[in-house]
């Protein structure tokens, strides 16, 4: 559409912007918290032509009501479809820490990279990758990994975090690749 969507960390928030080749520029979600640490974003168009949006829970508590910690999914100008799995919210999945990527596989697979923690006596040290579900909890911060409660979706797969995190993610011939 002619537009460069980026993720973006200021001062006051995260939010998701939009630029033309000619400079323009326009915010398209705006107050996303942003934390001392866990400002993860990750934006990728589905095959529906939604803008979904992965954001880090900012170091803050899960709170429904924010837009921290959740998969977003928006109109490419940044309204909430009326298909939301909650009419009037942008809020597609809930319950994510630190997403680094987010890819399709066909046209029904939203695949989540959602980095864990490599420091030192913090409560999650899992690195999950979760095949995202419209309305899901993933269970963040009561849950890391897999979890024996009915009420959060389970990882694909989880592991431990290496000396250097990953940085995005890609779904090429049936791959997942970090």
């Amino acid at each position: 559409d002619g537009w460069l969507y980026l993720f973006q960390t200021t001062a006051q928030d995260n939010r998701v912007i939009r630029v033309r080749a000619d400079g323009v520029a326009e915010p398209v979600v705006t107050g996303i918290p942003r934390g001392p640490s866990r400002n993860g974003g990750a934006i990728v168009f589905g095959p529906d032509g939604m803008l979904y949006v992965g954001t880090g829970d900012a170091a803050l508590p899960a709170d429904p009501g924010s837009l921290a910690g959740k998969v977003l999914r928006v109109t490419p100008d940044g309204t909430a479809p009326p298909d939301n799995p909650v009419p009037g919210s942008m809020v597609y999945s809930r319950g994510h820490r630190d997403p680094q990527g987010l890819a399709w596989y066909g046209k029904t697979d939203l695949f989540l990279a959602d980095a864990g923690s490599t420091a030192a006596g913090a409560p999650d040290r899992h690195d999950e990758l979760n095949l995202v579900q419209a309305n899901g909890d993933y269970g963040w911060p009561a849950a890391t990994g897999s979890s024996s409660s009915a009420r959060f979706v389970d990882p694909v797969a989880t592991w431990q975090p290496g000396e250097a995190g990953f940085g995005g993610l890609a779904v090429v011939g049936g791959r997942v690749y970090l």
